[in-house]
């Protein structure tokens, strides 16, 4: 049967995507409803092809955590190899930690997202589903940074997909603001922690 369907699939000729907004979509509960999060990571690998598939509505931004931490990560092996090593962990693991309170505040405390998303829910409920929608996005972002390096593609390495097709004006600009306030945060935490350990410890 999934070789019947490569060769359906494989027929198919490329059509020009499309941004359906009235469509509804139905499907069963992954994992009979349990938590699965490298189910998101397995997702995001695969529809990172898009980015190949359709390159016009590619975006190059600024590196989310999941590629800020890899890519220091890799420069950090380059230049020191393992020296510095636990300096390099307590920067990554601070890096995190203010990935999770920047989506924490945005869900939880900023009034311009509070209302939009899951108004429903509030106090300890929400800041817990705040942490794990960022333990969900990053598992989407490892697949979306993974995907492209499977492939070889490694210049595709913070290339982001409109989800939108262009159909929002001012998407990009907002994501890429956003992305570079989180990445100045990144940069400073890393600063500071070397800066600290040089000549504090």
């Amino acid at each position: 049967m999934m070789r019947s369907l490569k060769l359906v699939v494989g027929k198919l000729r490329k059509q020009p995507l499309k941004c359906v907004a009235s469509a509804v979509c139905h499907h069963l509960w992954w994992n009979n409803g349990n938590r699965c999060y490298s189910h998101f990571y397995r997702w995001a690998v695969g529809d990172s092809l898009l980015i190949d598939k359709y390159p016009h509505f590619a975006y190059r931004n600024w590196p989310n955590v999941v590629e800020f931490m890899s890519i220091s990560t890799i420069i950090h092996f380059i230049l020191y190899g393992t020296r510095g090593l636990t300096v390099h962990m307590r920067s990554l693991i601070l890096t995190l930690l203010v990935d999770v309170l920047m989506d924490a505040y945005k869900l939880c405390i900023d009034s311009t997202t509070y209302e939009d998303m899951q108004p429903h829910a509030s106090g300890l409920l929400r800041l817990f589903a705040a942490v794990e929608s960022n333990m969900i996005k990053n598992c989407s972002e490892l697949g979306h940074l993974i995907g492209p390096w499977m492939r070889g593609n490694i210049h595709n390495v913070c290339m982001k997909f409109d989800w939108f097709c262009g159909n929002f004006t001012g998407y990009i600009a907002k994501e890429r603001s956003s992305a570079f306030v989180r990445f100045i945060l990144f940069m400073v935490i890393v600063i500071v922690n070397t800066y600290c350990s040089i000549y504090f410890v």
